[in-house]
């Protein structure tokens, strides 16, 4: 008797255990908006604060996709490999459309930053819901995820 229930609790704890929750977010195999749909665009500017060492770059994305994008942003590190550098845009970018002017202190172009990581998100012109993709440039691969929102 005492075996029995020691196996039905066991069997309970694993079936548990082998059980999916659905926290709000879907996987998707393949992204409808590629890092290469959305173009940086770059150049040198004056800083707000006259500094002869280094000017601060400007820059701006176009989205060349299908999709609306509604935030963006690119991580990596300057060439001399010590600091940290992020590009990030939020505002909501239809398509061909391009975003504001923005300016980021730490490198001079984009030639400067070696760029390992891309997040981005778009609506899906179908079902409306939000797209959120994860691009690792070293491994060359999408991770793609379809958030619901209402959760």
């Amino acid at each position: 008797m005492k075996k029995g229930i020691i196996m039905s609790l066991l069997l309970m704890f694993l079936l548990t255990g082998c059980v999916s929750f659905n926290d709000g977010v879907e996987e998707v195999k393949k992204p409808d908006v590629y890092v290469d749909d959305i173009k940086i665009t770059s150049w040198k500017g004056e800083p707000e604060v006259p500094n002869p060492k280094y000017k601060e770059m400007c820059y701006y994305i176009t989205n060349n996709s299908k999709y609306t994008l509604t935030q963006f942003n690119a991580e990596g590190t300057v060439s001399n490999g010590t600091e940290q550098y992020d590009l990030l845009v939020t505002q909501t970018l239809r398509p061909g459309e391009r975003s504001a002017d923005d300016i980021n202190p730490g490198a001079d172009t984009l030639k400067d930053v070696e760029f390992t990581n891309y997040t981005y998100r778009y609506i899906d012109n179908k079902d409306k819901k939000t797209v959120e993709v994860h691009y690792d440039v070293k491994l060359d691969k999408y991770e793609v995820f379809k958030l619901d929102e209402d959760k």
